[in-house]
């Protein structure tokens, strides 16, 4: 088979896979790209070149592989020879003997992910298509699988539509820091604009909301559906929420701690940039399973000049696994005179946080007043655990409704720090500026205390130096 060499991103999903044989090829393509048709002419040479092996074409449910992979299937195989199952489940090549498995990954009726659709299957490669309705588990249980047939290097391209945190691109990018062999290949609707009908991106764009239009077709990655910071934009400030600056311009800066306590407590590190009118995160830490003192440490070794601190009132009552009031430790423990938080309903209700929250991301004058340093959203791209990153891309509310964000142990601590600052800082319903940060009043028992000289230590108290 040979595609036509028109279609750009087709070569480079050919080259990237039967040329340069990269472990993972991530792709994001708009609608009509060409980007499924890649994935058939992908397989297709792979079992030229790989004779008589077996290769994976994988997608959520069979009702997509039915409207989706099996029309390209038929399009591009039965014309040359290529037979198949009744079902179209299993493709065999006419000569060599290799085939093309369709596997859906997802059950159709729950959308639920079996326990492993692919075990024992042995596979030389894979293509997944539409990963953007895939888990990205799905990914790792594919990686398991190929490689394993004809002794060939394990070739798996990775084909959906053009979402913000795409994990199949993210995975690309972290086998590539990690020292391995990947490929991102992202491409307009445009690419393949010579087998489109007339007029029809300028149907879209009549049709289609600038924003929808954009993902869509320009490729530019949109929040992924249930977001819940959708209006957090991935791009340089003003337009988005990335800020283009170094921490180091604001190490003389006084800093703002939030804190989400637990066993895996997530802490972001707030500057106030008042040139730019800008809550900016300078850092974050979201070390799991520690208790407030280590929290404490991993704080003091950043070197920030801690002023100010919210956290959850929650926190003065919940105990950690060394029953300790963490509010009260943690902040003896950085030298800082109070913990603000709030015990008002109206404050206190997650929807409210929420929505002021969102006012600090995109106002409804458009003006983006709470940012992150663009080094530690980059940070948290090659993160393996939780990042501020991740947590904004991927917290979602239930499938089922609700105006209560998912609880998933991952994504909602550092969302639920970033809420007490806004609540306790920057709360849109109390006539305090947006450009100034409410005063904290310390009591002469905080102020006693900070200024006593004594730290915590893992059993007791220590006095500094």
């Amino acid at each position: 088979m040979t595609p036509d060499l028109r279609n750009s991103l087709q070569r480079d999903m050919l080259t990237a896979c039967a040329v340069d044989e990269v472990q993972l090829t991530a792709v994001m393509g708009g609608w009509n790209s060409g980007k499924s048709t890649g994935g058939c002419f992908v397989q297709s040479v792979l079992s030229e070149t790989r004779p008589g092996t077996t290769r994976l074409a994988i997608t959520d449910t069979y009702g997509r592989a039915d409207r989706v992979i099996l029309p390209i299937l038929d399009a591009w195989l039965k014309p040359r020879g290529w037979t198949h199952t009744e079902s179209g489940r299993l493709w065999v090549h006419p000569s060599n003997g290799s085939r093309i498995r369709v596997v859906n990954y997802m059950r159709a009726s729950t959308r639920a992910s079996s326990a492993n659709p692919l075990e024992g299957i042995n596979a030389a490669d894979a293509w997944m298509d539409e990963c953007q309705a895939l888990p990205a588990e799905a990914l790792q249980k594919a990686q398991a699988r190929v490689g394993r047939d004809g002794g060939y290097p394990g070739v798996i391209i990775c084909t959906g539509l053009p979402v913000a945190g795409a994990w199949w691109v993210e995975r690309a990018e972290k086998i590539a820091a990690d020292g391995g062999t990947s490929r991102v290949l992202v491409a307009a609707s445009d690419v393949n604009l010579h087998n489109m009908p007339d007029g029809w991106l300028d149907q879209q764009r009549r049709m289609l909301s600038p924003e929808e239009y954009d993902a869509m077709i320009n490729a530019v990655p949109r929040a992924p559906t249930g977001q819940v910071y959708d209006n957090f934009v991935a791009r340089s400030w003003p337009d988005g929420n990335l800020l283009d600056a170094s921490p180091d311009d604001y190490r003389d800066h006084d800093i703002t701690l939030a804190v989400d306590f637990g066993r895996s407590p997530a802490a972001l590190l707030i500057a106030q940039d008042r040139e730019r009118g800008l809550d900016v995160v300078v850092d974050e830490l979201q070390p799991d399973d520690v208790d407030v003192y280590a929290l404490a440490e991993l704080i003091t070794a950043r070197w920030w000049r801690i002023a100010h601190a919210a956290g959850d009132p929650a926190g003065r009552s919940r105990t950690d696994h060394d029953n300790r009031r963490s509010m009260d430790e943690l902040r003896i423990a950085l030298g800082i005179p109070h913990i603000r938080y709030t015990h008002e309903p109206e404050r206190r209700a997650i929807p409210a946080g929420i929505l002021t929250l969102r006012r600090l991301f995109c106002a409804a004058d458009g003006h983006r007043r709470m940012v992150v340093l663009r080094d530690v959203w980059d940070r948290g791209r090659h993160h393996g655990g939780r990042s501020i990153r991740r947590s904004i891309l991927g917290y979602r509310y239930p499938e089922s409704g609700g105006d209560v964000p998912k609880k998933d142990g991952v994504t909602d601590h550092a969302m639920d720090a970033a809420r007490y600052f806004a609540i306790n800082f920057r709360w849109f319903d109390r006539h305090v500026p947006a450009e100034s940060y409410t005063p904290v009043e310390p009591s002469a028992k905080h102020v006693r205390a900070a200024a006593s000289g004594w730290r915590p230590a893992q059993r007791g108290w220590r006095p500094r130096g």
